[in-house]
């Protein structure tokens, strides 16, 4: 290929990129700024809503933070919404970056949308940012990485109570790479940091209203069964792993990882969610979404013609990774 044509083709991705960006912060802009209500607002700001919600705390601190820098008050939720929007689709990008899906990271992000559409709360964009932020960060296996994520786990757990679902993952993706020793060490700082968060916010919201969970409180799966369009949606859901499925084998370890979030948060949603409250699902949506379009367009998964070899630095970044933890004698 000449120089000429490389110029042509690098400046062709720019474009393409630059106008993916423009679209991504209009759907942000248009489904943050939604959320303008001024007695929603003054709930959140005032650690004054309903258990679970009033757990989960990050977002209301970062929109006093933004108060206190004189945004105006009904701006300060929709305005900690918009960022978090941005910052999805950054990661988002990287995530499908890495495999050469770049031109799906759009279509994604409009999805993302349509699920988080019913129900939708000021929290959910920056619960898919973490929970994405979490998957490049184990993808890499790196010491720096795994370092940044156990570091922001806190904050993770502070922001929602599905962060138990990263542990997991970790153990899940981890436990053929570290010794024994550094599994059961890093997994008990998560395990004890989740412990002690969730027991310290329950005792400050002990007389918030509501309940922590609602199992079985709405026949979920009833109200699927006698609504035509989510029968529809079901055979989606089949079809969905029936395609990842006939191509398992050529994912590499960290999508047939993350792809197990997909059936545990449908289940944890028929028990102890509401009618058409798909957005308790946008934690593992990113992965759902890549593995698919990966199974429906396998030429464009980078991956599959060098599977061996990554997997290879997958090993030799993990084996140091293991070292450093490794407690001295």
């Amino acid at each position: 290929m000449t120089t000429r044509k490389k110029g042509k083709l690098k400046m062709k991705h720019k474009s393409w990129r630059l106008l993916s960006w423009i679209i991504a912060i209009i759907i942000t802009a248009l489904f943050s700024f939604t959320f303008i209500d001024h007695e929603s607002t003054l709930l959140y700001l005032n650690f004054e809503t309903y258990k679970p919600l009033i757990y989960r705390v990050i977002v209301p601190v970062l929109a006093n933070a933004l108060l206190d820098l004189g945004v105006p008050i009904d701006l300060t939720i929709p305005t900690v919404m918009f960022l978090s929007g941005i910052l999805v689709y950054w990661q988002l990008e990287k995530l499908f970056a890495g495999y050469g899906a770049e031109i799906f990271t759009s279509l994604c992000f409009s999805l993302l949308h349509l699920i988080m559409y019913f129900y939708a709360k000021p929290m959910d964009y920056l619960t898919v940012f973490f929970f994405t932020l979490s998957y490049n960060l184990f993808r890499s296996y790196s010491i720096r990485d795994l370092k940044i994520y156990l570091l922001l786990f806190p904050i993770m757990v502070l922001h929602r109570e599905t962060a138990i679902l990263l542990i997991f993952l970790y153990v899940l993706l981890f436990y053929k790479f570290l010794s024994r020793r550094s599994l059961i060490i890093t997994s008990a700082y998560q395990c004890l940091t989740y412990a002690t968060i969730r027991i310290l916010l329950m005792k400050i919201f002990f007389d918030a209203p509501g309940t922590d969970i609602y199992p079985f409180e709405f026949d979920v799966l009833g109200w699927y069964l006698h609504t035509p369009a989510m029968i529809s949606a079901l055979f989606i859901v089949i079809g969905t792993f029936k395609i990842v499925y006939a191509r398992w084998e050529r994912l590499d370890p960290f999508l047939r990882a993350g792809f197990t979030l997909f059936p545990i948060q449908i289940f944890l949603h028929l028990i102890l969610g509401f009618p058409f409250e798909f957005r308790v699902l946008a934690e593992s949506f990113p992965i759902v979404c890549l593995v698919t379009f990966l199974c429906l367009f396998p030429a464009s998964y980078r991956q599959t013609t060098q599977i061996e070899l990554d997997q290879k630095d997958c090993l030799e970044s993990a084996h140091a990774l293991e070292s450093s933890l490794r407690v001295r004698e």
